[in-house]
């Protein structure tokens, strides 16, 4: 990253958050309905490009995104629970 400028990182990370919902579309997760070993990965990037203690580009960009929104909360209420009612 210390060879983008800003700009560079939020428009790429934009195209990513895109390629990310593309691949979610409609479902659950990112192959259906249950969960799989990536959406650990994924969910964890997507879950902190949506953190609003960092408003930035990214975080603009993936709010454009209801099912990115839709999948982070899926993910809080399904793996931490606990989190789920200060989100």
């Amino acid at each position: 990253m210390g060879r983008h400028t800003r700009a560079d990182i939020e428009l790429l990370a934009a195209r990513d958050l895109g390629a990310i919902a593309a691949q979610l579309g409609g479902k659950n997760f990112l192959f259906g309905e249950e969960p799989h070993a990536a959406d650990a990965t994924v969910f964890s990037f997507v879950n902190s490009a949506l953190c609003p203690l960092f408003d930035t580009g990214i975080l603009t960009s993936a709010r454009k995104h209801e099912n990115l929104v839709a999948y982070a909360k899926r993910g809080i209420e399904r793996w931490f629970p606990e989190m789920a009612a200060k989100v």
